[in-house]
């Protein structure tokens, strides 16, 4: 069940924590059960690909049909998979006041809806405040390629009704023998369990594999969130409406009708991203007019590290944390580099992320998915390399010896901060 939670909700926010499998599609929902043969005959699914019918029932040897109740394109509506899943749609511009009661699936279904994300999204970078809902551990944005996010993270599982988030950590020393002393890195890293060594800089890192590994900090997967290097597209995902239109999404631009095949759909699918200086052009093409789409996103280079910052947000809610700040939204936990004119950190996606409460620092990677605690000062060094992007402009900002004790220990850990 977990695997298909997983593929269900890769569906509806188009990113995946794994590629695709190469001559078939993903997951498949079809709103019409009668299209299940002529989508099996096309060529669309194989072995590995679940397709999920109203009332459906497969072949064993085939593709992987998963029957579900409800509706996954409907605002307001759930879906369920026999009782022990279940999964809400939401409009964004209801979302506001609606109370989270399990896995949601927010969507734009129209411009009043996209008007309301930007709003939200410029509210973040310029206050600080993200949207109560969007930072709900069990809250997904559907479509985030169509919103500006980058190539990760992915969606993960979320915790449901019957799921609890697993925790597992990998605690990795800091090689800096030198820590602790004035003018060096200062500061205990602490991983979920509290392991960390006084005077060193430690940290537990949490990805897909859930493996440790010798000289890095290794993630475990959890239910709150994974990342992935998935890209969207009719090998990781495909609608098919009542009346048999194939898209992407079920607010996307039609690919082609039930009985193409996957090069019919993925040409179509290239040719439409190809006019746009933002794709992906296609999922969210039937809502909002694709000029103004791409259009506000230009104006908005860093929603995609808006996305990421907000992946990050539920992560350490789930683990507990509260009264999270990202920096460079709203502020900096070092304020000295608010003066910075151009950071370097703002429109870069698939750069680490440094959030902070009154507690504690966190160096959140967005793909692979893995978060580093350490204390304040350790995160105000981290905070500087990232926002200046190198370590010449960050020594003008802060201590050099203790910005390369920190670069040094992230990059043994595999992670650049510049």
């Amino acid at each position: 069940m977990a695997g298909t939670k997983r593929l269900l909700m890769q569906w509806a926010t188009g990113q995946a924590g794994t590629a695709a499998p190469p001559e078939e599609v993903s997951a498949i929902v079809l709103e019409n059960s009668d299209h299940l043969t002529t989508v099996i005959e096309s060529g669309l699914a194989g072995p590995e690909t679940l397709i999920f019918v109203p009332d459906g029932a497969g072949d064993a040897s085939g593709p992987v049909v998963v029957p579900y109740e409800g509706s996954l394109s409907e605002p307001g509506a759930e879906m369920s998979l026999s009782e022990s899943f279940f999964l809400q749609t939401q409009d964004y511009a209801t979302s506001e006041y609606m109370s989270v009661i399990g896995p949601t699936a927010i969507r734009v279904f129209g411009e009043d809806d996209f008007e309301l994300y930007l709003s939200d999204a410029d509210r973040a970078v310029a206050e600080g405040h993200f949207a109560e809902f969007l930072i709900h551990p069990t809250v997904r944005l559907a479509d985030a390629p169509g919103l500006g996010a980058g190539p990760g993270p992915g969606p993960g599982l979320i915790a449901g009704r019957d799921e609890t988030a697993g925790r597992d950590q990998a605690a990795h020393p800091s090689p800096a023998a030198d820590a602790g002393r004035e003018g060096s890195l200062t500061g205990a890293g602490r991983g979920d369990s509290g392991a960390g060594r006084e005077g060193s800089l430690t940290g537990a890192g949490r990805g897909d594999s859930g493996a440790g590994h010798g000289g890095s900090a290794a993630g475990a997967g959890h239910d709150g969130q994974a990342a992935g290097p998935g890209h969207d597209g009719p090998r990781l995902r495909l609608y098919a409406g009542p009346d048999g239109e194939l898209s992407t999404s079920p607010t996307g631009l039609p690919l082609g009708k039930v009985g193409d095949d996957l090069a019919t759909l993925t040409a179509t699918w290239h040719r439409v991203n190809a006019g746009s200086d933002h794709p992906c052009a296609v999922c969210l093409g039937a809502a909002v007019p694709e000029e103004r789409r791409a259009a506000e996103l230009a104006a908005r280079p860093w929603l995609g590290r808006y996305l990421a910052a907000l992946a990050a947000i539920r992560d350490l809610t789930l683990r507990g944390a509260s009264g999270v700040r990202v920096s460079g939204f709203g502020g900096r936990l070092a304020t000295a580099l608010e003066q910075i004119a151009a950071p370097a950190d703002l429109t870069r996606p698939d750069v680490p992320l440094l959030l902070w409460t009154d507690d504690a620092a966190y160096v959140h990677q967005p793909w692979p998915a893995r978060t580093f605690e350490v204390e304040h000062r350790a995160g105000e060094l981290a905070e500087a390399l990232l926002a200046c992007g190198s370590m010449e402009a960050a020594a003008e900002h802060a201590d050099p010896a203790g910005l390369r004790t920190v670069a040094e220990y992230f990059a043994g850990a595999g992670v650049r901060l510049t």
